[in-house]
C-alpha cells in the first residue's frame, strides 16, 4: 500500500503521526506500506531530512521500520501563494509516483485535497484501488475558518473535488462519526465509510505532581492557529486574573501563525502566568503531558467544529488521564462527558471558558479523582489499534 500525505511525519518530529501509526499496524498485519510525503515541516517551516533547501533529490528513509519517500517541495513561511505552489508541486509529483508504483492500494490522505485528487486520478489510470482518508471536511473547513468564503469560487471548486473523491473512492476513512452525514450528503456511500478515531493507548505514564501550593498547570498542545480559538483562552486568563483566581499557569506547546501575536498580547497585558514553548516530537508527548494538571481544548465557535473534528490532542490528554477543559460542543462534548474526562464550557464564550477553568483551580486537590475516566474510555471505546485492524480487513477486501 502506498500512502500519499504531504504532511506525514515520523515520531521523531513534532506534529501529526497518524499515517506512521497506521502504517505500523498494517505492517504488523503483513502488509508492505510505504509513505510518500515531503520532509518540509508545515509546523516548523523547515526541512528535516535534508541539510539545504537547494538539495532537491528524493530521499528514501526507513523511519522506525516504516519506509518513507520524501520529496522536495517549494518552502513557504505563511499560508499564501507559496504554500499553494508547494501543494501543487507535491500533487504533481504524487500523480507520477502513483502512476509508476507497484503497490496495489493507494491511500490518499488530506488535509489538502489536491494530492488526493492527483493520487486518485493516477490510481484510476492504472486500475489500482483508492482509499480516501478525510482529516478535514472540505470545503466546509474553509467556511468554518472564514465564513465569507462560503459560496465563493474557491469554495465551489474544492466542493467539486470533494464530491469527486467521496463518490468515486473505493473506501472512505473518517476520524469523526459526525462527519459521516456530511460525506453521505455529498454522495459518499455509507457502506464504504469506516470511522477510525482515538489513539493507540500507550503504557501508563506516572503523573508528575507540582510543588505543594503551586499553580494549577494548564497545558495547550498543538498548532497555534486561528481556527483553535486561542484568543478566547488568553481572554479567559485575563478574566481570571481580574477575579484574583489562582494560582494557575497556562503553557502553550506548539507553533503556528498566531504564536507571535499571542506572545506579544500576553507580554503587553502582563500575563506572567502564560508560557509559550516549542513543539515536542510525538515520541515525547506523553512524558511532557505528565508534568501538567489539565489539558485545554479550544476551537472557534462554529457548527462544523461540533461534529466534523476528531482532535488528536483530546485523545493525547485522555491517554495520560489529564482532565480536559474544552469549549467544543456537540460530539466532542458528548465524548468528554461520557468518558468522565473533564468539563465543557456551558457556552462558547470567554466568560464560560473562564468559569470552567476556575472550577478546576478551586477543586485542584480532587480534580484527577473527579475526572479519571479518560484512559479507561480510550481502552474500551477508542483504541485506534483495534480500529485499524478492522480497517485492514476492509481494505484487503477491496
Amino acid at each position: 500500500m502506498l500512502v500519499i500525505q504531504q504532511y506525514a511525519l515520523p515520531p521523531s518530529e513534532p506534529g501529526g503521526t497518524r499515517q506512521f501509526e497506521l502504517a505500523t499496524i498494517f505492517r504488523a498485519s503483513g502488509w508492505k506500506v510505504r509513505i510518500y510525503a515531503s520532509d518540509f515541516s508545515h509546523l516548523e517551516k523547515r526541512f528535516f531530512r535534508r541539510s539545504s533547501e537547494r538539495n532537491r533529490r528524493t530521499i528514501e528513509v526507513v523511519e522506525q521500520g516504516v519506509p518513507f519517500t520524501y520529496v522536495w517541495v517549494p518552502p513557504y513561511e505563511r499560508n499564501n501563494w507559496r504554500r499553494s505552489l508547494s501543494m501543487a508541486w507535491f500533487s504533481a509529483r504524487a500523480f507520477f509516483q502513483v502512476a509508476a508504483c507497484r503497490e496495489r492500494v493507494i491511500y490518499g490522505s488530506s488535509p489538502h485535497l489536491f494530492g488526493c485528487v492527483a493520487a486518485f486520478l493516477a490510481a484510476r489510470l492504472r486500475r489500482k484501488a483508492f482509499v480516501l482518508e478525510v482529516r478535514d471536511l472540505w470545503p466546509e473547513h474553509l467556511a468554518a475558518v472564514d465564513p465569507s468564503m462560503k459560496g465563493g469560487r474557491l469554495y465551489s471548486f474544492i466542493g467539486r473535488l470533494a464530491d469527486l473523491l467521496y463518490t468515486r473512492s473505493d473506501l472512505i476513512v473518517l476520524f469523526a462519526e459526525g462527519s459521516r452525514a456530511v460525506v453521505t450528503a455529498r454522495g459518499g456511500s455509507d457502506n464504504r465509510i469506516v470511522v477510525v478515531t482515538g489513539v493507540e493507548v500507550p503504557r501508563p505514564v506516572p503523573h508528575q505532581q507540582g510543588p505543594e501550593g503551586g499553580p494549577l498547570r494548564f497545558v495547550y498542545l498543538g498548532s497555534i492557529g486561528p481556527m483553535y480559538g486561542l484568543d478566547m483562552v488568553i481572554s479567559a486568563c485575563e478574566l481570571l486574573a481580574s477575579r484574583n483566581v489562582g494560582p494557575f499557569s497556562v503553557t502553550f506547546i506548539g507553533n503556528g501563525p498566531d504564536k507571535e501575536r499571542l506572545q506579544e498580547w500576553a507580554h503587553r497585558k502582563g500575563l506572567t502566568m502564560l508560557e509559550f514553548r516549542a513543539p515536542v516530537a510525538k515520541a515525547e508527548i506523553y512524558s511532557t503531558l505528565a508534568h501538567f494538571d489539565v489539558g485545554l481544548l479550544s476551537f472557534l465557535p462554529g457548527e462544523m467544529f461540533s461534529f466534523g473534528i476528531s482532535p488528536q490532542k483530546l485523545f493525547d490528554y485522555m491517554a495520560v488521564d489529564l482532565p480536559v477543559v474544552s469549549n467544543v460542543h456537540g460530539e466532542i462534548a458528548a465524548t468528554v462527558q461520557f468518558a468522565n474526562a473533564g468539563i465543557t464550557a456551558e457556552e462558547q464564550t470567554t466568560a464560560s471558558l473562564a468559569d470552567a477553568m476556575e472550577y478546576c483551580i478551586l477543586h485542584s486537590a480532587t480534580l484527577r479523582e473527579e475526572f479519571a475516566g479518560g484512559r479507561a474510555y480510550l481502552t474500551e471505546h477508542a483504541d485506534r489499534g483495534a480500529m485499524v485492524l478492522s480497517l485492514v480487513e476492509r481494505i484487503a477486501a477491496i
